[in-house]
């Protein structure tokens, strides 16, 4: 079993949710630095675990 996690939005998907995109816009780099390094349910990747990401084709391309 493949340990590679693929996830695969089509153009068009629905993207509902709770995303406040006015604030986010207004946030400054440093606020949004500091929020997700506070934010317990997604921990930062070190550069070693950012180097194991792959770019893969997309089917329409």
């Amino acid at each position: 079993m493949s340990k590679d996690t693929f996830i695969k939005r089509n153009k068009g998907d629905s993207t509902s949710g709770k995303t406040d995109y006015k604030r986010l816009e207004n946030m400054t780099e440093e606020e949004i630095e500091k929020n997700a390094e506070n934010d317990p349910d997604a921990p930062l990747l070190t550069e070693e675990e950012l180097k194991k990401f792959k770019k893969i084709k997309r089917e329409s391309e």
